[in-house]
C-alpha cells in the first residue's frame, strides 16, 4: 500500500460550533462518538477540572437530558483542552 494514502479511519475528525474557538482557552466538553471522531459541545472556560467533572457527573445522571444522551451515545465527557493559538506558552 502506498505510504501517502491513508485509510479513512486514520484521520481524526472533530466537529464543533464555530463560536467555541472565540475567546480564551478552556476544556473541551462533548462526545467521543467513535474512534477518531469527536463532537464538541462547548469549551468550558475558567472552570476548575474538579468542578467540571462533578457537573458532568450530575448532568450524566439527569433524566432531563436522556433523549440527548440517546442520540449522542451517552452523556458528554471531557475530551481535552483547547489552547488559543496566540497565547504565549508557559515555561515548565
Amino acid at each position: 500500500m502506498d505510504a501517502t494514502k491513508k485509510k479513512k479511519s486514520d484521520v481524526t475528525r472533530i466537529f464543533w460550533p464555530s463560536h467555541c474557538t472565540e475567546g480564551d482557552s478552556g476544556l473541551l466538553v462533548g462526545w467521543n462518538v467513535h474512534s477518531f471522531t469527536a463532537c464538541v459541545a462547548t469549551v468550558a472556560k475558567d472552570i476548575p477540572l474538579e468542578v467540571l467533572h462533578k457537573a458532568l457527573h450530575i448532568i450524566g445522571n439527569s433524566k432531563r437530558y436522556s433523549h440527548l444522551f440517546y442520540e449522542c451515545g451517552g452523556p458528554p465527557g471531557l475530551l481535552g483542552e483547547y489552547k488559543q493559538h496566540d497565547q504565549p506558552r508557559q515555561q515548565s
